[in-house]
């Protein structure tokens, strides 16, 4: 995965999580195991 990849994979989670309710500053938990997915989440 290069860094264009990554990034556009973390703004897509970032839109979702967005149009899911959730702000910038809301806490919100992740149960994953190790993976790019968790990855991708904690860069949000």
């Amino acid at each position: 995965m290069t860094y264009v990849e990554l990034y556009a994979e973390v703004d897509s989670v970032a839109n979702a999580l967005r149009d899911a309710g959730i702000e910038p500053g809301d806490r919100y938990a992740v149960f994953a195991n190790n993976s790019n997915r968790q990855c991708l989440v904690s860069a949000v």
